[in-house]
């Protein structure tokens, strides 16, 4: 084998391991960023969850506004009808 020989295999199994040194740490990594996704992925469900609760409170809170506006028309009619008498 040849000194340039010996240098490239000298270089690839460098390489190696680097990759092989550096593989324990992307997995690492990975379960990492995997645990991180799945936290932001619970934040996403419960402000959805929220937006969802609060859009209901809020139709709930229309309905029983338009009843209590309706209800003082009335109220007002009532009173108008009974003051010109």
């Amino acid at each position: 084998m040849t000194v340039h020989g010996m240098l490239r295999m000298g270089s690839a199994l460098a390489a190696c391991a680097l990759l092989a040194a550096a593989l324990p740490g992307l997995a690492a990594g990975s379960k990492k960023t995997e645990a991180e996704l799945k936290a932001l992925n619970q934040k996403i469900d419960l402000m959805t969850q929220r937006v969802s609760r609060d859009a209901v409170e809020r139709e709930r809170q229309s309905a029983a506004l338009r009843a209590a506006e309706i209800s003082l028309g009335q109220a007002r009619g009532e009173l108008a009808r009974l003051s010109q008498e």
